[in-house]
């Protein structure tokens, strides 16, 4: 990967230009009112006006210096970051205003930095002016005395406005690039904030930030009921081993698996690192002491107390702890912690579920060494990281087979192939692509509540089953595509 570094002098941090590596630069969000028109456009041509004649220009190409403000109090979206005439200039963030990142630019950023959508405010805290400094890209051609001459006496003021508007793009990398170096940035300057302890940037939200819109209010009241139904059903007494049939079974190199009297599949053993995947946290002492007898010996702590949730091997670095259910028809699998295998760092993103979280890594032998209370990275726009609002706005279709191919199949071949559709898309739909669902017993897995969603959220909800995919073109067998 190409290196680029990003500069802070003690006062200010810079994003260098990116120039060759990325002579496109990167695209950006212009604001409109209702009538199209760009609310910030007089702001634009005179900041052209002024940056082209400090450079003795009229037209061409100039690079300008500009900032990128975090925007928590942006009604729409608390991790907005706008673009911004820097402070020097004089006014508010607002009054400084050109426009914004837009929202995938951010999220792309924070691939590299485990899905944060706040990078910006974490570096902007390293600036004495709160705002991260670079540079941009400025094309024009349109000279403003040559358009002068080309005035009519019936033509309003403003009316050259929209050819004063220069092009412009952000002189910086690309997503991949750009997110290495933010977190090469924030491993080096966080931790040399405090020597003893490593600094973690914690994000402090305030409840005006989780119920600006009808959207908001609903998620915030969703997490707090998932989080007051699972304080009660922590697990407080102790288990006994209640499989009588469990067997180990190896093939060559495949990971060991621990299978029940039918064949199904209720423990599943990585080596790299020791991790045992289950279908239920109820099976875990059979597990065990069934791979005991195989002379696989895995730490257990059979103490009470435990959050009855998943806990889910990410890349065989972080182990999350999952929810699985369904919330207003969909599968929802919502992060409620993240543990770090390595620096045993504990992240819990519910706050009144930290200590039974505790106790479900401890019964899976990782002791947390440190743990940390914050939001989730992408909240409050997503649910513990599940992005309900983008999921119920475009509902996928589920497939079905047309009129003219339901004719040529038996009637119970049409039932097998639609069920196997709606089964693959069941499982695209699944975060962590947890294969072991079905050996869960009904007992464990109790129905969850599938709270419906409010009928004014959206102006049109269509539900994921209530459409038939049957259109010209696509598949011949469903018209998908």
């Amino acid at each position: 990967m190409t290196d680029y570094t990003i500069e802070w002098d003690g006062k200010t941090v810079t994003l260098p230009p990116a120039g060759p590596i990325n002579p496109d630069g990167v695209s950006w969000a212009r604001i409109y009112d209702e009538d199209g028109n760009g609310i910030y456009d007089l702001r634009w041509a005179e900041f052209a006006d002024r940056a082209f004649a400090a450079q003795g220009k009229r037209v061409g190409t100039i690079s300008v210096p500009v900032v990128l403000i975090p925007r928590p109090d942006n009604p729409f979206d608390s991790d907005a970051v706008s673009i911004a005439l820097p402070k020097s200039v004089g006014g508010d963030k607002e009054e400084r205003c050109l426009g914004y990142l837009y929202r995938h630019t951010i999220r792309n950023w924070g691939i590299a930095n485990q899905g944060c959508t706040y990078l910006v405010e974490r570096l902007a805290s390293f600036s004495e002016d709160g705002e991260v400094h670079f540079t941009a890209i400025m094309s024009r051609t349109s000279d403003r005395d040559d358009l002068q001459k080309l005035r009519c006496s019936d033509d309003e003021d403003g009316w050259d406005l929209r050819y004063r508007i220069p092009e412009f793009i952000l002189d910086l990398p690309k997503a991949r690039i750009m997110g290495a170096a933010i977190h090469a940035f924030l491993a080096e300057h966080e931790e040399d904030q405090d020597s003893s302890e490593k600094h973690e940037p914690v994000r402090h939200l305030t409840d005006e930030a989780f119920t600006r819109t009808p959207a908001l209010r609903w998620l915030h009241g969703l997490r707090a009921q998932l989080v007051t139904r699972l304080a009660n059903e922590v697990v407080t007494h102790s288990e006994s081993n209640r499989h009588n049939a469990l067997r180990v079974s190896r093939r060559g190199r495949d990971a060991v698996k621990v299978l029940n009297a039918e064949g199904g599949c209720v423990g599943l053993v990585r080596t790299h690192p020791n991790f045992l995947k289950i279908s239920s946290e109820f099976d875990r002492p059979a597990v065990i002491d069934a791979l005991a007898r195989e002379g696989i010996n895995l730490p257990f702590d059979p103490a009470p107390g435990w959050l009855n949730a998943s806990l889910v091997l990410d890349s065989g670095a972080w182990i999350h702890v999952v929810w699985i259910g369904r919330i207003a028809g969909l599968n929802v699998e919502p992060y409620l912690a993240s543990f770090d295998i390595q620096t045993k760092e504990l992240q819990v993103f519910a706050q009144e579920l930290a200590s039974p979280i505790e106790g479900l890594l401890r019964r899976a032998g990782h002791d947390p060494e440190k743990v940390l209370l914050r939001h989730h990275p992408r909240d409050p726009h997503q649910f513990f990281g599940q992005d309900l609002i983008a999921r119920l706005e475009n509902p996928p279709q589920v497939k079905r087979l047309r009129s003219g191919a339901r004719e040529l199949v038996p009637a119970e071949w049409v039932e097998q192939i639609e069920a196997s559709w709606h089964a693959r898309s069941v499982k695209r739909a699944r975060n962590t692509g947890d294969d072991m669902s079905s050996s869960i017993r009904p007992e464990d897995r109790r129905a969850p509540d599938d709270p419906e969603l409010p009928p004014s959220l959206f102006r049109t909800v269509r539900p994921a089953d209530a459409s038939t995919s049957g259109g010209e073109g696509g598949c011949r067998l469903c018209g998908g595509d």
